[in-house]
C-alpha cells in the first residue's frame, strides 16, 4: 500500500506585501515619517479647532469668564507669533550654518590646491644633497 503525499512544499515569502519585503532599515525609516506626519497633522487639526473655538468664545457678551477667554486668546496668539518668528530664525540660521559650512569647505579645498610650501635656500641645499646621496646607494 503506497502513501502519496501530496503536501507541497510551502512558497516562501510569496504571500509578502511590497511593505514586508522593504529592509528593516527602510521600514523602520518609513514608519518614523509616517508617524511625524500624521502627528503633524492632529496637531495642526487640533490648534485650527482651538483657534476657532477660542474666536467664537469672545464672540460672546463681555463677562469675567469672556475675558478669561479673551486673556487666553491673546497669549496664545502671542505665543503662535513668537514661535513663528523663532521658528524663522532658526531656518535662517541652520541655512547661515549650511552656507558657512559649504563655503569654508570649498575655501579649505581651494587653499590646500593652492598651498604651497616656502624653503630656505641652506635648507633646499641640504635636501639636494640627501636626495643624491640616496640616488647613489
Amino acid at each position: 500500500m503506497a502513501l502519496d503525499h501530496h503536501w507541497q512544499r510551502p512558497k516562501e515569502k510569496s504571500n509578502q506585501s511590497k511593505l514586508e519585503k522593504l529592509p528593516e532599515a527602510a521600514r523602520k525609516k518609513l514608519l518614523v515619517i509616517t508617524t511625524l506626519i500624521l502627528m503633524l497633522a492632529i496637531i495642526s487639526l487640533w490648534l485650527t479647532a482651538l483657534a476657532f473655538s477660542l474666536k467664537s468664545k469672545t464672540a460672546q457678551p463681555t463677562n469675567p469668564a469672556n475675558q478669561d477667554w479673551q486673556s487666553i486668546q491673546t497669549d496664545f496668539n502671542n505665543f503662535i507669533e513668537v514661535s513663528q518668528k523663532t521658528f524663522g530664525q532658526m531656518k535662517n540660521q541652520i541655512n547661515q550654518l549650511i552656507n558657512l559650512t559649504a563655503t569654508s569647505s570649498a575655501q579649505s579645498q581651494e587653499n590646500q590646491s593652492t598651498a604651497t610650501v616656502e624653503i630656505a635656500p641652506d635648507d633646499l641645499e641640504k635636501l639636494k644633497e640627501k636626495l643624491l646621496e640616496k640616488q647613489q646607494e
